[in-house]
This record gives C-alpha cells, structure tokens and sequence, in this order.
C-alpha cells in the first residue's frame, strides 16, 4: 500500500483506530509482563544484604 501522507497512513483506510489499538494492546501486555516478571523475581529472592548487616553476620 502505498499512502498519500502520514494522517492516511495512521488512518490506514479506516481501520488504523483497529490496528493501532492492536499494537497497543500488544506494547502495553508486553510492558506489564516484563514489570511482572521483574517484580516477582525480586519478591523471590528477597532484602539483599548491606554491608553492615555482612559484617555484624560474621561476629564483627
């Protein structure tokens, strides 16, 4: 397809409001995985330690 300006290619001859939110909708399940993800593997692993809390662990 070849469009005519940059409106005609959002627009999409009627369907961008479909294809746009498509894209959309995949961006945005894509995003909320990766938050997901990222978030239930910092609840597995738990605090980290500081360095005070190494050294009062090792009797200092």
């Amino acid at each position: 397809m070849i469009w005519q300006s940059f409106t005609e290619f959002l627009n999409m001859g009627g369907q961008g409001r479909y294809v746009w939110g498509a894209w959309g909708a995949a961006l945005a399940a894509m995003a909320l995985e990766a938050w997901w993800a990222r978030r239930t593997l910092r609840r597995l692993e738990g605090p980290q330690p500081q360095p005070a809390d190494l050294r009062r662990s090792r009797g200092r």
